[in-house]
């Protein structure tokens, strides 16, 4: 785990832990070792820093390359594990090291939707993730996480303190189960609509669970 990564990390899990009241449900669903895709709901920015405690090992993030703009961000996004893409246009050299990060068995977490829902609501997902799913073969982890739209929309500026954060990881999905694998040109559509089916099953505890945990420094 590189420094950048680490503190990071840390200073997150204060950040959410302190100023929210955050849950992390079904920690003994993410694989021990190996690749996998993470794949989540996207609602907000506090997403995939929020992720990013749901395991004691680093994760691989695709951002939008437009954050390169910002200077620190620039200085610090291959610290930060991150790969950037370009929501508008050609993005085959980002699919490319997302797969050679798999095979180097590094764990890549993916927004299924693409980008942020305006409204909190589960989006169809595109056929990208479900090509890098299925190129991979890679066991897919369904994540989703509640509160974070309410805590900071894509509207809002500035968060709602105190807003209750749930992220719930469910079993994950073996290849088999999202992978029609036949020479069909839906096929990497329908990969992914599997996934984003696992993700809306998941429903959040209404109670304390006994793998819920704080925040895993």
């Amino acid at each position: 785990m590189s420094f950048p990564y680490w503190i990071t990390r840390t200073v997150c899990g204060f950040f959410f832990n302190l100023g929210f009241k955050t849950r992390i449900v079904g920690i003994e669903n993410i694989p021990h070792r190996g690749a996998y895709l993470l794949a989540a709901n996207h609602v907000s920015y506090f997403d995939p820093p929020l992720i990013s405690g749901t395991t004691p090992t680093p994760l691989y993030f695709f951002a939008r390359k437009s954050l390169l703009k910002n200077w620190w961000f620039f200085l610090l996004h291959k610290g930060l594990n991150v790969i950037p893409v370009d929501l508008d246009g050609n993005n085959v050299a980002a699919v490319k090291v997302a797969i050679r990060m798999l095979k180097e068995d590094k764990p890549l977490v993916i927004f299924p939707e693409g980008t942020r829902a305006v409204d909190g609501r589960l989006k169809r997902g595109r056929s990208g993730a479900g090509f890098i799913a299925c190129q991979t073969q890679v066991p897919v982890v369904p994540v989703r996480i509640f509160g974070t739209y309410e805590a900071l929309d894509r509207k809002t500026t500035k968060p709602k303190w105190g807003m209750p954060l749930t992220v719930v990881i469910s079993k994950p999905l073996k290849p088999q189960e999202y992978d029609v694998n036949v020479k069909s040109k839906e096929r990497y559509q329908i990969a992914v609509d599997k996934i984003m089916e696992a993700i809306a099953k998941i429903e959040k505890p209404a109670s304390h669970t006994k793998s819920e945990v704080e925040w895993n420094f």
